[in-house]
């Protein structure tokens, strides 16, 4: 019993080892045919290389302006508001810190690069990807944005990419100092009606003091000194503050003002051929294909020829 099974197995190695020789017999016979396939394949591919133009790209990764970018508008804030309260109604808002000031400006500044690379002129040569960091330096700070610049030439990608920035950063600008303007412009509202209200409350206050001094003088005998709220506020040293607040503000010009809406982790890199790497994957597919349809060519033959000859039997 184990012999026969012995001789089984043998013959069934010996049908293995003459299938793979005559495969391998018939390949070596269609050998003209797999080459040609092999060069067909390759000059499609070199042809597709030659005719196919090429993408150039540069990238940027920017994040949120430095402390100093914004300081002048900080600065700003903090002249209109010195308490660090604006008072508007009933309700109190608080300006916001540093931080804040920070990555609001540079939301800004993603909002507006969203909607400009939306537009027809950069939606196909244009890409943002937000670089997900897994532990940022506080809960206010805004993830980095990677801005891939595409074309279809090297020497238009670094220029254009510091131009489409540079116009956003210049736009957000433009919007937060008019912004300033407003605040300006309210501020300066609210403290010239301040101010007149002041200035009679210093009046009637120093009038009060006078008639106080002259009762003491005449010898009254009783002099009532009011010691309310209104009575310990010194009316004229608010007057006199209000007053400088004016000028600070009539001071400033923010049109003048340097606002960095952001900063650049990493500079536009200089122009790379996007689909350098794709070259040799083509050539490779190439031959891959072109063995892949020599072979087959060639086992398709000899089992049609085979077909033919059971046939003729």
């Amino acid at each position: 019993m184990h012999s026969t099974e012995r001789r089984e197995q043998k013959g069934i190695t010996e049908n293995q080892e003459v299938d793979m020789f005559d495969l391998l017999l018939q390949l070596w016979k269609g050998k003209k045919i797999i080459l040609c396939t092999l060069v067909f394949t390759l000059i499609i591919a070199t042809a597709y290389l030659i005719f196919h133009k090429p993408k150039w790209i540069s990238t940027a990764v920017v994040s949120m302006p430095e402390t100093g970018q914004v300081a002048d508008y900080t600065n700003t804030l903090l002249l209109l508001y010195p308490s660090g309260v604006r008072k508007e109604g009933a309700a109190e808002t608080f300006i916001p810190s540093i931080s804040d000031i920070r990555a609001a400006t540079f939301d800004r500044f993603s909002a507006l690069l969203s909607a400009r690379i939306m537009q027809d002129e950069y939606k196909e040569t244009v890409r943002t990807d937000v670089l997900k960091m897994t532990q940022l330096p506080s809960p206010n700070s805004a993830s980095p944005i990677k801005i891939s610049y595409v074309a279809g030439a090297p020497e238009q990608l670094d220029s254009s990419l510091r131009t489409l920035v540079e116009q956003v950063n210049q736009d957000v600008g433009k919007q937060l100092i008019n912004d300033l303007n407003t605040n300006i412009t309210l501020r300066k509202q609210e403290l010239t009606a301040s101010l007149a209200i002041q200035e009679k409350l210093a009046k009637e206050q120093r009038a009060q003091r006078i008639e106080s001094q002259t009762s003491r003088e005449a010898g009254d005998g009783v002099v009532v000194i009011r010691k309310d709220a209104d009575s310990q506020r010194n009316y004229a040293d608010e007057y006199l503050n209000t007053q400088e607040q004016l000028l600070k503000l009539a001071a400033l010009e923010p049109e003048k003002m340097k606002i960095g809406t952001f900063f650049y982790v990493v500079e536009p890199t200089a122009p790379q051929e996007e689909e350098n790497k794709t070259r040799i994957m083509v050539v490779l597919v190439s031959l891959i294909l072109g063995l892949i349809a020599g072979v087959g060519i060639v086992l398709t033959q000899s089992a049609l020829h085979n077909y033919r000859q059971r046939r003729e039997i």
